[in-house]
């Protein structure tokens, strides 16, 4: 059985769960099992789109909830929707206007899968990663957009994230989740929002939540949960945002929380 504190934990995936080769290995699996094993729910909880993230779910072998789009899309274990968020149709196109004008290039998540606004060296490799194909639509339908992902240069020195922050207001959030990755999700999109849905829907309280991530788009599911976890790969600019940072990185530091927190098997 699960410890009388935690009784579920939310993952991130990218540089969580999966380490650089984006490889689904035995320690994630074990870390995945032993959670649902003692009584416990796992949940994904990923900025990657819904197609992408159930793919990776089944390999882990997750049986609870995907949370997609960083809180954008919520599926329980079937596939059923509890909850989807898009953005604005005219954001959209404010967004798509800007990215064009700065000569960037812009990943849009849509139901039916992700659309590139113009060819970028980047893009086959993105594919790969998510392991669906991206197609370029220079022009897509502003319309039922979960998230945009805009890439930017390393030293982004005119600030798209900024500039969009104050033209977009209250509209839409705006991340830099990587170097060179702005996302802009709905107003109402997180992980923390997201799992704070499914506590009630679970009959879990965040309480007893363990959410584990790396990076700044996991810092407000660490917020809401009751132990909030980063692995030693996050950068160190975060590690006080966490409750507790793991000793091992990726999936070895994820199995060894969950091995503290949830039993010891295996």
């Amino acid at each position: 059985m699960t410890s009388n504190r935690y009784s579920w934990v939310a993952l991130d995936l990218d540089d969580t769960l999966l380490g650089p080769g984006r490889e689904v290995g035995s320690t994630a699996r074990t870390a995945v099992s032993l959670v649902q094993r003692c009584g416990g729910v796992a949940v994904l909880a990923t900025g990657r789109p819904y197609a992408s993230a159930q793919l990776f779910a089944r390999r882990l072998g997750i049986r609870g909830p995907v949370v997609a789009n960083s809180g954008a899309v919520i599926r329980d274990a079937s596939g059923t929707p509890i909850r989807d968020l898009f953005l604005d149709p005219e954001v959209v196109r404010e967004v798509l206007k800007e990215v064009a004008t700065r000569g960037l290039g812009a990943y849009v998540y849509r139901g039916e899968g992700t659309w590139a606004t113009r060819e970028h060296a980047d893009t086959a490799r993105y594919a790969r990663i998510l392991e669906e194909p991206i197609v370029v639509w220079e022009d897509p339908d502003p319309d039922g957009v979960h998230a945009i992902a805009i890439r930017t240069p390393v030293e982004d020195e005119d600030g798209v994230d900024a500039y969009l922050s104050d033209s977009l207001g209250p509209r839409a959030i705006i991340l830099r989740t990587l170097p060179s990755l702005v996302e802009i999700l709905p107003p109402d999109a997180s992980k923390g929002s997201a799992l704070a849905l499914l506590a009630d829907r679970l009959g879990r309280p965040l309480r007893e939540l363990v959410a584990i991530g790396d990076g700044f788009g996991d810092l407000d599911m660490l917020d809401v949960a009751g132990l909030g976890v980063l692995v030693a790969n996050a950068s160190e600019s975060l590690w006080s945002r966490a409750d507790r940072v793991t000793e091992a990185p990726y999936a070895a530091g994820v199995l060894d929380v969950v091995r503290e927190h949830f039993c010891r098997e295996g």
